[in-house]
Formats: structure tokens, sequence, C-alpha cells
């Protein structure tokens, strides 16, 4: 639709969303109310904002993942950072006992077991 168009930089709003902007943070940029971006979108493609800009936004994340990617190839705290992630990897910390330690036993005492046994206490 070319009265669509003819207010609104179409492109300039893709690349926006693309980058994880918000509606009110587009419409800024284009110098438009966040209604107006609404309508315009709604004439040119048919579709209601939400749609459009759930399937701009995803656009922008997959680049994202795909830029992360790239870059984990040479950044190993990236690398782990992706499989933590996407992977179910994590940093396992091994404690235990050796020689030379010494195990405590902890026991937990509710305040209603303990004044149950200073009552046992006191009746002998």
């Amino acid at each position: 639709n070319k009265a669509a168009e003819k207010d609104m930089d179409f492109a300039m709003l893709d690349s926006l969303i693309g980058i994880f902007c918000t509606l009110e943070e587009c419409a800024a940029v284009l110098n438009l109310d966040a209604d107006t971006v609404v309508k315009k979108v709604k004439e040119k493609y048919g579709i209601p904002f939400s749609v459009f800009f759930k399937r701009k936004n995803a656009h922008g994340r997959a680049s994202l993942r795909r830029r992360q990617f790239e870059l984990s190839k040479t950044n190993p705290a990236l690398s782990i950072w992706l499989g933590k992630q996407y992977l179910n990897q994590k940093d396992h910390q091994d404690i235990g006992f050796g020689e030379g330690t010494t195990k405590i036993n902890v026991e937990y005492v509710s305040d209603d077991s303990k004044n149950k046994s200073d009552e046992c206490i006191s009746k002998e």
C-alpha cells in the first residue's frame, strides 16, 4: 500500500525491531505515534502489529545467535556460555571428604522439639 509507505520508513522499522527495539522506541525513531506505526503495519501487510513484531524480532534473535556462534569459535568464554545456555552444561565442583578432614554431623532442632525436651527434663 503506497499510502502506508508514504509516511513511514518500513526498512528502518524492520531494522529497529531486529535489534530488539520496542514499539515505543521504533515510533520515537520514526518520529511517529505508536498507534500510527501499528496502523501503518496493518495497512501495508494486513496483519496485526504483534504478529509483524514477532516475525521481525525472531529474525533479530536468529541473527544474534548466528553471530554468537561465529564468535564462539575464537572466544572460549562465549563457547562455554553457549554450552551452558543451550546444552545444559554446568560447572561441577566436587566437594568431598578426603584424608585429614573431619566429618561433622549437624542436626536441626525446631523450637517445638526444644521446648518439649525442656519440659521432659524439668519433669524428671
